[in-house]
């Protein structure tokens, strides 16, 4: 099997928006303790290709489509703990922090990474940089393309 060249990375991510880390019950947020998928209930596989950030399975099964970001959806992208995902749910180690990414068509979004469950353990800050190297890659026009991977 050959690897695609337009493939830049890929992984397996649990997902929500802010939006939805807002509204966690008092339940869920126990059961985070124990389990990420408490509050993340959105889940998939992530790929970063040359043109764009696909999150597969985003929409849940019962829809096909992918949620598809190109460069110009981006506004930010970076890796903290907050008020909605926190040092207390989110592990003391460092690598639990998530990956927030700023959004001009869903708002944030907060990923976890290739996350282990025992160890706390995230690939966030990797895919964070990564994506920043992906934005500011596609500053030049591709021949036949725009600045923002279409």
């Amino acid at each position: 099997m050959t690897r695609d060249p337009a493939v830049w990375q890929t992984g397996d991510y649990l997902g929500a928006t802010a939006e939805e880390l807002g509204h966690t019950t008092p339940r869920e947020m126990a059961a985070a303790g124990v389990s990420q998928h408490a509050q993340f209930h959105r889940h998939g596989v992530i790929v970063l290709t040359s043109g764009e950030l696909v999150l597969h399975g985003w929409h849940g099964p019962d829809r096909d489509e992918p949620l598809v970001l190109r460069r110009a959806d981006l506004l930010d992208v970076g890796t903290r703990y907050t008020g909605l995902y926190g040092r207390f749910v989110g592990g003391l180690l460092n690598a639990g922090k998530p990956l927030i990414l700023s959004t001009r068509t869903v708002g944030q979004i907060y990923l976890l990474i290739d996350w282990k469950e025992f160890m706390e353990t995230t690939h966030d800050r990797q895919w964070a940089a990564a994506v920043k190297a992906w934005l500011a890659s596609g500053r030049a026009v591709p021949e036949g393309g725009t600045d923002d991977g279409r």
